[in-house]
């Protein structure tokens, strides 16, 4: 029913109704990774929420083959998922009764923290439900997600428009929970069900340490903070990638430091398995992840092949490897499928193909994308190839608040631990610091191609959680560690307060309902018809550059020799005549 009076009682059952999606989509993706490790390493997962970053990250892989053949707003595709996650969590009986077990004798922090999840998730879907307000959800992500939904992976979209070819996976999910029978879009549940389970695997692991002073425990702690500035500050209801892969690196720095840290564990073999599926999903997410992404599966593969007990024991890095091909091979051919290259806007490799995007185009594309990060709105032939942006870059990001996150407060951390590291009793411990080290190159490959801060995920938090962390490894005394433990926490809490302070200009603590039955429907968007040269009607805008959720097939950039490769089949795909 819709209303034009915004109601309270409205939100309080969106939320309700986002807060019961989740869990039904965990209990999915938990039972398809738990299928998965019981498959592939013949175990029983060790971890329900590692085994839903597996099942989410080979969930993404599924959808990529199934989007080959049919449009994911099939109704047989959301019921795929179910059946599959079914399944799988027979597997998880035995870790999911003993979990049951220790709830009956827990002790009151562990009620604590279930009170706070409620809570924090709660809060989170509230946040999940504001306006979409993203430049680039109107420019191209919402006209991905309806492509994907709409019909089979359409043949040369990027001659439509240059950007339908950037490729993200998680389009193809958001497609997917479209297909579901609620009465909001997937944007207001996906990303944030991917915060909300990122921020409970730290705090969980937070909880069960033995002391917040633990190398440990301060790595997970500061990694919260990013998390907790995004999903106040940056728009939870989201199409974008970003969000992904900021919760991915995230994850993907637990699990490696965990990994590096205890590399003979019972563990190791899952956590190899899942630093591989996690890396790839965010490959398959953002091209820009990628130096992050190989770095991590190489160091973990290295690291587990040294440390392993018998020499024969290869299945861990078979299941590794088959899901990183899983994911990123279907990645590849769709990527050849939409524009002719199979890392677009990347030239490399580039196909025989009629539909292929003019090269010149590719190149154009990836030029603005590196210009853009440099110096916004300048021609590329002023910015690439020379050092002038380098000053009045750095000029903005002193100007620009989000600084302050991104890189002051994770730079003050960073000289505390220069600082206490100076006056070390005992050398840091190595696995930590080496954990840092994707991060460190992703930070190096992010400023030399594209250092907008948006792309940087959270690999400077990474750094500087690694630093902190090795700080604490170097003090044997109970004191020394404690008043270090301060000193970060102060740092974590002035970064909260930021948080709190910058959300609270940016839109408050609270979404209020919206006036369509407590939602913020997409804005409308007039366009007007052009004819190309071979008769194909496309949709225009009539201002600005944004189609939002305009019929397809919409493009701000109309080419007039644009074309059906087979002008009698309208799926047959476009091609430039």
């Amino acid at each position: 029913m819709h209303t034009d009076v915004a109601s309270h009682s409205d939100m309080i059952a969106l939320v309700a109704a986002t807060l019961g999606m989740w869990v039904l989509l965990s209990l999915c993706f938990i039972g398809f990774g738990s299928g998965i490790i019981r498959l592939a390493l013949g175990q029983t997962p060790q971890s329900l929420m590692r085994a839903f970053w597996l099942g989410w990250a080979a969930w993404l892989g599924v959808l990529q083959v199934v989007h080959f053949f049919v449009g994911l707003s099939a109704a047989w595709v959301t019921g795929l998922l179910c059946v599959v996650g079914g399944i799988g969590l027979f597997t998880a009986r035995p870790r999911a009764l003993a979990l049951i077990s220790q709830l009956r004798g827990a002790a009151p922090r562990t009620w604590l923290w279930l009170a706070f999840a409620f809570v924090f998730a709660t809060w989170l879907a509230n946040r999940a439900h504001g306006p979409l307000l993203s430049v680039d959800s109107g420019l191209y992500h919402l006209t991905s997600i309806k492509w994907a939904a709409d019909s089979p992976l359409f043949v040369g979209l990027g001659n439509l428009h240059g950007r339908l070819a950037f490729n993200n996976a998680t389009f193809l999910w958001l497609a997917s929970l479209d297909a579901w029978p609620t009465w909001f879009r997937g944007f207001n549940v996906g990303p944030a069900l991917l915060m909300f389970t990122a921020v409970a695997q730290l705090t969980h692991r937070i909880r069960a340490s033995d002391s917040m002073s633990t190398p440990e425990s301060m790595f997970r702690a500061i990694l919260i903070l990013p998390l907790v500035y995004a999903a106040m500050v940056m728009h939870v209801s989201s199409t974008g990638p970003d969000w992904v892969v900021l919760v991915l690196g995230a994850v993907l720095a637990t699990e490696l430091w965990d990994l590096l840290a205890q590399p003979n564990d019972d563990q190791a073999s899952e956590r190899l398995v899942a630093i591989a599926a996690i890396s790839a999903a965010g490959i398959a997410t953002k091209l820009s992840f990628a130096a992050y992404a190989f770095a991590a599966i190489a160091l973990a593969t290295a690291w587990v092949w040294r440390e392993r007990n018998s020499p024969r024991t290869l299945r861990p890095f078979w299941a590794a490897l088959s899901l990183t091909l899983f994911l990123l091979v279907p990645w590849s051919a769709r990527s050849i499928a939409l524009s002719g290259y199979p890392a677009y806007p990347s030239t490399f490799a580039a196909q025989d193909v009629s539909w292929r995007v003019p090269t010149e185009r590719a190149v154009a594309e990836m030029q603005w994308i590196q210009s853009w990060a440099r110096a916004p709105g300048k021609d590329p032939e002023d910015v690439l190839g020379n050092r002038d942006w380098v000053r009045p870059w750095i000029r903005a990001r002193l100007r620009n608040a989000d600084s302050v996150t991104l890189f002051v407060i994770p730079g003050a951390l960073f000289v505390l631990a220069l600082v206490m590291g100076a006056v070390r009793r005992h050398a840091p411990a190595r696995s930590g610091l080496i954990a840092a080290l994707p991060a460190a190159l992703s930070i190096a490959t992010w400023f030399a191609t594209a250092p907008d801060p948006r792309f940087l995920g959270a690999a400077v938090w990474t750094c500087a959680a690694a630093a902190i962390a090795a700080g604490a490894s170097t003090m044997k005394s109970d004191s020394r560690r404690h008043r270090f433990t301060a000193a970060a926490g102060v740092c974590a809490i002035a970064s909260l307060a930021f948080t709190v302070y910058m959300g609270s200009i940016v839109g408050g603590l609270f979404v209020k309902p919206g006036r369509d039955a407590g939602r913020y429907p997409v804005r409308p968007v007039a366009t007007t018809p052009f004819t190309t040269d071979s008769g194909l009607v496309l949709n225009v805008p009539k201002v600005g550059q944004q189609c939002w959720d305009a019929p397809l097939p919409c493009t701000p950039y109309p080419a007039p020799r644009l074309g059906l490769r087979d002008p009698n089949t309208p799926s047959s795909g476009f091609e430039l005549k």
